[in-house]
């Protein structure tokens, strides 16, 4: 959803204290709407759905792409970009292949799957998945959640009970090394409740109810490191053994204080408020916003962690003349964000079958290619590999899961992403 550095912050909701810049940088997007989404490729170009849709590489935002009312965005293992709005070829769920640079070809609109409409969700997990959830009530569409693998489309909507009234969407959330989770809105004795569970790879947990008291809440996002946690119209709710538990947190800010997205990691918490930028560590909280950080906007409205553990933010002002910005701050320091233009990726691919592999994959090696770097989801090199003669590479010993094969060239460097299916 890398190496982590625990922050040390003074006792208290800290508020008025000048952050150095340093550890800031912020670009200006096109505006369109505030930010939405917020995903990475495997070659570290952050994409932005914010109306439009853009890519930062080095210090340059791209926004040349034909694509309008963006509502949601994720980058698959397969280097595959899904965004829900509508593009050149119609309104629903599109995809393009973002694998090469320049990109070739334009937005695609996926035909024939369970939800074409009304893309309000997208989450791209470890093991390759796209989770796609939507509701669009007004043109007879349903609430809907649905899974393509890489091959096929499913349905998950059976968890959803078909309503005409208008209703959250379910919420979705990634959740390290597999899974996902998802809020899904269910009626229960003619009431609206909402239910979180996890989607382990098979099958889908039992249900948590997320009711708090007499009040039904709809979830905005959600995080299990470092504990589970839901971002909602109540507040900010903590799991606490079997329980939900509405933290007061963020009762000090000034209003509108609710939580919008949530981020994190084993030792802090990012909290996206329009009141600002809030992190929990430990018992100790801080706030940044424009006055007392490099936070360009207050009205926070997105916030991811990167591999490199940079955390990365959306923000705008709303007023006119509208503002909308993308900033990453890292407190130990920004890695792995050139401040210059650099050039992207190599457009060099490795052909490498079957793809999802179980033991052995047959790997087409370029003239001048010797050695096959694997690196895992994180970025880490996990094997070196020298392929045998029939340029079978052999990796019936890396754990299930998705992997960027690398070769060094004489023309640059190729590349393939693939897949090792669970049980080789």
């Amino acid at each position: 959803m890398t190496s982590r550095v625990p922050i040390l912050l003074a006792l208290g909701l800290l508020m008025g204290t000048r952050v150095s810049a340093q550890n800031w940088r912020s670009w200006q997007l096109p505006t369109q709407g505030p930010v939405a989404d917020i995903a990475f490729d495997p070659w570290d170009r952050v994409w932005v759905a914010h109306g439009g849709v853009s890519v930062l590489i080095g210090d340059r935002v791209h926004s040349e792409f034909d694509f309008r009312y963006a509502t949601a965005l994720a980058i698959d293992t397969r280097g595959t970009a899904w965004a829900g709005g509508e593009t050149a070829y119609g309104t629903g769920l599109g995809y393009l292949d973002v694998s090469t640079w320049p990109i070739e070809g334009d937005w695609q609109v996926v035909r024939g799957a369970p939800i074409e409409v009304g893309i309000w969700e997208i989450e791209a997990d470890s093991a390759g998945n796209v989770w796609v959830g939507s509701i669009e009530p007004r043109y007879g569409h349903p609430q809907g959640l649905a899974r393509f693998d890489g091959t096929a489309w499913e349905s998950h909507t059976p968890f959803l009970v078909d309503s005409t009234e208008t209703l959250y969407p379910p919420r979705l959330s990634a959740s390290g090394s597999s899974g996902v989770w998802a809020v899904l809105p269910k009626y229960l004795s003619e009431e609206l409740h909402y239910e979180l569970r996890h989607w382990d790879g098979a099958e889908w947990s039992a249900p948590m109810s997320t009711t708090v008291g007499e009040n039904n809440v709809p979830g905005w996002a959600v995080v299990d490191s470092g504990g589970l946690f839901v971002a909602s119209a109540a507040g900010l709710l903590e799991r606490v053994g079997d329980q939900w538990v509405v933290q007061d947190w963020l009762s000090n800010l000034r209003s509108p204080n609710t939580p919008l997205d949530i981020a994190g990691d084993s030792s802090r918490l990012w909290i996206a408020t329009a009141a600002g930028l809030v992190l929990k560590a430990g018992e100790h909280l801080e706030v940044y916003d424009s006055r007392n950080s490099a936070l360009p906007a207050d009205r926070v409205t997105e916030v991811e962690l990167d591999r490199h553990g940079n955390l990365w933010i959306g923000s705008w002002v709303h007023t006119a003349p509208r503002q909308v910005y993308l900033t990453v701050y890292n407190p130990a320091g920004i890695v792995g964000v050139s401040v210059e233009d650099v050039r992207p990726p190599d457009a060099l691919v490795l052909d490498a079958y079957p793809n999802p592999f179980s033991e052995s994959l047959r790997v087409e090696m370029p003239a001048g290619g010797a050695v096959v770097q694997v690196f895992d989801v994180l970025g880490r090199l996990v094997a070196a590999v020298e392929v045998d003669r029939q340029g079978v590479l052999h990796g019936s010993r890396l754990p299930p899961g998705p992997y960027l094969l690398q070769v060094q060239t004489p023309e640059g460097v190729a590349h393939r992403i693939v897949i090792k299916s669970p049980g080789g």
